[in-house]
């Protein structure tokens, strides 16, 4: 399958991880699109840009405790918080 940019590329991962899931977690999105070869920031840009479409929403994980040290790297800053978490529109 071609995927024009990255934006489409992170979409259909989103979905694959979203399989019998309700969210995904933005430390997997990374790992799997690395594995494609697209940089972490690349794949940032693309999920923020995704949220700005309304085909995606970013959350915060409000479990802090649960917050691995991949995801507290991972995450998206936005206005001061982090997210960590993303949902399909």
């Amino acid at each position: 399958m071609y995927l024009v940019n990255n934006a489409e590329h992170i979409l259909a991962i989103v979905k694959s991880l979203l399989i019998g899931e309700t969210r995904a977690h933005i430390s997997e999105i990374v790992g799997c699109a690395a594995a494609d070869g697209i940089s972490m920031a690349d794949t940032h840009t693309a999920l923020m840009s995704l949220q700005d479409a309304g085909q995606v929403v970013l959350y915060r994980n409000d479990n802090t405790r649960a917050i691995t040290p991949i995801q507290h790297r991972t995450a998206i800053v936005i206005n001061g918080y982090p997210r960590h978490l993303v949902y399909l529109a």
